[in-house]
């Protein structure tokens, strides 16, 4: 809490005697005392930061453009850098500051399952949409999945809305089969379009009512006979082995739980000598966690029990 206060009279003490390029400094200096969590309290810090005129914000900007090019900022302050700026210059052309390396980090987002909210990566992606350039696929595939666990947060949800295209998440084959389906023709990109607005397992009225125009455009029977391929797809493996790194969570589907719900979990080591992905995880005929094969073999790849269980993975 102290922390935080002292952060929060830096940015006035900064801003009245008008130094606020090395209020870029302190701002880094507070991501490192964070660790990059710019959640509960140091919202207040960011808060406060926003609430300073334009032309002081943008000085602000250019000074963290000035500390990502310093030759003694290594990755980690040059990623706070760029989070920095776009919290700083939300709303405030131009936009195009550091633009490529911004794609970069967006680039690196992309290949992660998802991400904790706290790092406001959003603001990344707000900057490229206020410069006009679209966001790539693989990015509005991580940002929506690690909505799922943004909890009270307000902002990456509200940035997940504007990312209505692809309608669907690239990097799994049933959806990859029904975006190519769906290539050129407006009707099925229509139809998957409104498909991925239902937020209920039982859709209301007016739903149903323009799921059914949607398909009577197509025809019923064309709709069954293209879509039934891609639940053949929905059970499979996720390609997301090569975007693991150690330490985080993978999640499989088990044969004690109906419906394929997952029913294990395990944390990724990274690969082994033969260059096999390998995880440890507690089991009944091992007698607690193991990185062995009793009870199943311990890879993520071929066809072992859990490699073919694979249902997905989290970062914390």
């Amino acid at each position: 809490m102290g922390q935080i206060q002292k952060y929060k009279d830096l940015i006035g003490r900064r801003a009245a005697d008008d130094d606020l390029e090395e209020l870029a400094v302190d701002l880094l200096k507070a991501a490192v005392a964070n660790k990059g969590n710019w959640t509960g309290l140091w919202d207040g810090v960011l808060a406060r930061v926003h609430d300073l005129p334009p032309q002081a914000r943008s000085r602000i900007a250019d000074g963290l453009v000035t500390q990502y090019h310093s030759e003694q900022a290594g990755p980690n302050a040059r990623e706070n850098a760029l989070i920095l700026l776009g919290i700083v210059s939300r709303d405030l052309p131009p936009h195009d500051r550091l633009a490529a390396e911004r794609v970069a980090l967006l680039d690196g987002i992309s290949r992660h399952h998802s991400f904790w909210y706290g790092a406001r990566y959003e603001h990344l992606i707000e900057a490229e949409l206020a410069a006009g350039h679209p966001i790539a696929p693989a990015v509005v595939a991580t940002v929506r999945r690690s909505v799922l666990h943004a909890y009270q947060n307000e902002d990456l949800p509200r940035t997940a809305k504007k990312l209505t295209e692809p309608p669907l998440n690239v990097g799994e084959a049933w959806a990859e089969q029904a975006l190519r389906d769906a290539a050129g023709d407006s009707d099925w990109q229509a139809l998957l379009a409104h498909a991925a607005t239902a937020t209920a397992a039982k859709p209301n009225a007016k739903w149903d009512q323009r799921a059914t125009a949607l398909i009577a455009a197509l025809g019923p029977d064309q709709v069954r006979e293209t879509a039934l391929p891609w639940l053949a797809l929905a059970g499979r493996r996720p390609a997301v082995i090569q975007q693991l790194q150690p330490g985080d969570l993978v999640f499989f589907r088990t044969r004690e739980l109906p419906g394929g719900r997952i029913g294990h979990i395990g944390i990724y080591l990274g690969l082994d000598t033969a260059d096999h992905p390998r995880f440890i995880s507690s089991r009944k005929n091992a007698g607690g966690p193991t990185m062995g094969d009793k009870g199943g073999t311990s890879r993520l790849d071929g066809d072992g029990y859990y490699a073919q269980g694979l249902r997905g993975a989290r970062r914390l």
